[in-house]
């Protein structure tokens, strides 16, 4: 009889035990989440307001710099969608009848569709690259487009190229339109790239890494050929994305230099010494 009393008891002390310290979790959560508010709300509040700052100060550099007409956004509107124009996506299409991004390096542009129909595919998608920067160079003259949407255009170009809308954005690697929009808005700009990226194509023997690291000297270039902060810009952000968009290649470069040659496969004739 005197053990259900007992058991009551017991579970009535823990039950007002747990109400207690509940009630006091209770009572100490507003404070905490204040706290929390106080502190972080803050950190938010400074990140946002520099990231509006940047984009206020750099749009209002850019509408002082030359004011955007319609036929400003037209030409770089269609800089882009010329440049996701992908010539060798089509041209492996219609011969081989696959899909060129499945197939080597995974781009659309002149050096993996060489690999798949040869030399003349190679050539004729090199060929049509650059005439795709070259027609975006030629509309800039033709509207007398300010030089701050020149080489907006231009860099627009070779983001289509590397992010075709076409091609649910997986493209080339942008070099052929970077080439050929360039050679008409500051020809002089590419000479320095040009003579260093030979000498270290010879040095190297690989043409893409060499003429990624010829890129370097290219915003001093520009500078000197137009003395346009725009130039300067537009140069900066295309190594950029030329860098990003050879990645693989530089990965797979480093890889090698660090691991060094491969050892030849088990049964694999050996050069006499």
């Amino acid at each position: 009889m005197s053990e259900v009393p007992l058991n009551r008891g017991r579970d009535a002390r823990a039950t007002r035990r747990w109400r207690l310290a509940h009630a006091r979790k209770t009572e100490m959560r507003p404070a905490e989440s204040a706290l929390r508010r106080r502190a972080v709300l803050p950190i938010y509040g400074g990140i946002v307001n520099f990231w509006w700052k940047t984009c206020s100060n750099m749009l209002g550099f850019l509408l002082s710099s030359a004011m955007l007409a319609w036929p400003d956004i037209a030409l770089m509107i269609g800089a882009y969608l010329i440049g996701g124009l992908s010539p060798g996506y089509w041209l492996v299409r219609l011969r081989v009848g696959i899909d060129v991004r499945t197939t080597g390096s995974g781009g659309t542009g002149a050096t993996n569709v060489g690999r798949v129909l040869g030399r003349k595919g190679y050539a004729m998608v090199l060929v049509v690259d650059l005439l795709k920067g070259a027609l975006v160079g030629a509309a800039v003259h033709a509207l007398g487009t300010p030089t701050v949407w020149a080489f907006a255009a231009a860099f627009l170009v070779v983001a289509g190229h590397v992010w075709p809308v076409w091609l649910r954005f997986r493209g080339g690697k942008g070099v052929g339109p970077f080439i050929g929009v360039w050679l008409i808005l500051a020809p002089l700009a590419l000479l320095p790239s040009l003579a260093l990226g030979l000498a270290l194509f010879a040095w190297l023997r690989r043409f893409s890494l060499a003429g990624l690291c010829s890129l370097i000297v290219l915003p001093v270039a520009a500078w000197c050929a137009t003395e346009a902060k725009s130039a300067v810009a537009a140069a900066c952000a295309t190594i950029s994305l030329l860098l990003w968009s050879h990645r693989v290649n530089i990965r797979n470069f480093v890889a090698d230099r660090l691991q060094g040659p491969a050892a030849p496969p088990a049964g694999a004739p050996t050069k006499p010494q």
